[in-house]
């Protein structure tokens, strides 16, 4: 029997006492989420530059670096794992009086290629960030990871929780993503674009976080559904009559009918058990938001378990009070069985 769908978010009324401070908030919160879509596309050059000058970078082995030697850092950190893919959760952002510097904590959670690209990885941890709001923009003052676990994807947690992240040799050359014979793909993972200036009046900065709060009902509201099988055509109603849908990067449809019929197609295809979203980045702009966020499924595709992972990228309109899709694309990053894993390349499986 198919879930009921959530009804589409009406536009808020939320009135804040302190703007200034929620918005430095939804600032950090899309500092944090761009890093890692800079990050894990391999962009180093947008992950230096999103830190101040004497910024500090601590990385998963607790080696640490500071002001000119993050770059350094950061690429030392990519040379032992050249490859990964990065879900960040749990967020806790506090926002310092005056709202010129703020303070958060997240949980991580990485699929990755460790020991130079050898080695196929799950690992997880906190991650500490200090941020400073600077002419250019809000920026990383401190961006500290701590490892819970680091295990080889074929031992497992319990075999081996620990793994040692030493430091990379000369050998540890970084792979191209090619390289993971596709099993993890960083094509769509850009860091997106800065931030519009922020809106000139006191009610239009409030209605523009009353918007984003509303924005991401819409999406987490929409892919529950898909999740526990809403039905289609009243899933394709959440975009508007002419909106688009790009599924796993084939042939876009547009409309409601050729969208429900795509979304019974990947229904038909896979199921999952559980399809978290997590690393949400929106922007509002006027009658108009963006969104970036990425999924992980446990799934199930003629009859093998998988793991799957979908980064989306959301265009949408306010219509009448109401928000709904005008473009959606969902970019497939991460496809393989659960007993193989993702590093075919060197006898691990991977995607089918």
């Amino acid at each position: 029997m198919s879930a009921p769908v959530a009804p589409l978010a009406e536009a808020g009324e939320q009135r804040t006492e302190d703007l200034a401070a929620h918005e430095a908030r939804a600032a950090v919160r899309r500092l944090v989420t761009g890093w890692f879509d800079a990050w894990d596309a391999g962009d180093l050059g947008a992950a230096a530059a999103a830190f101040v000058a004497d910024g500090t970078f601590v990385d998963p082995a607790g080696r640490t670096s500071r002001g000119g030697d993050v770059a350094a850092g950061l690429a030392a950190w990519r040379a032992w794992e050249p490859v990964s893919l990065t879900w960040v959760s749990n967020e806790q952002v506090e926002v310092a009086p005056g709202a010129l510097t703020a303070a958060g904590t997240w949980l991580w959670l990485s699929a990755s290629m460790m020991r130079g690209g050898t080695t196929a990885a799950w690992s997880g941890g906190d991650l500490r960030v200090e941020a400073r709001s600077t002419p250019a923009g809000w920026r990383l003052s401190v961006l500290a990871f701590d490892d819970r676990y680091r295990t080889p994807y074929g031992a497992g947690w319990l075999a081996e929780p620990h793994a040692a992240a030493g430091p990379p040799g000369p050998a540890a050359v970084p792979r191209a993503p090619g390289a993971v014979a596709g099993a993890i793909a960083t094509e769509g993972l850009d860091a997106p674009p800065l931030p519009r200036p922020a809106p000139d009046t006191a009610d239009r900065r409030a209605d523009a976080l009353a918007a984003e709060a509303d924005v991401r009902a819409v999406v987490a509201g929409y892919l529950h559904g898909a999740e526990v099988g809403a039905d289609v055509a009243a899933l394709a109603g959440w975009w508007l009559a002419d909106g688009t849908y790009h599924p796993d990067d084939a042939t876009p449809v547009r409309g409601h009918a050729a969208i429900a019929a795509a979304l019974a197609a990947e229904r038909a295809a896979v199921s999952s058990w559980i399809c978290p979203v997590t690393s949400e980045w929106i922007e509002v702009d006027g009658e108009r938001a963006h969104v970036r966020c990425r999924d992980l499924w446990t799934a199930e595709r003629e009859g093998e378990a998988r793991w799957l992972a979908h980064a989306y990228r959301i265009a949408l309109r306010r219509e009448g009070g109401t928000w709904r899709f005008e473009d959606v694309r969902r970019i497939r990053v991460l496809d393989c069985t659960y007993r193989d894993g993702w590093d075919r390349a060197h006898g691990q499986g991977g995607a089918g």
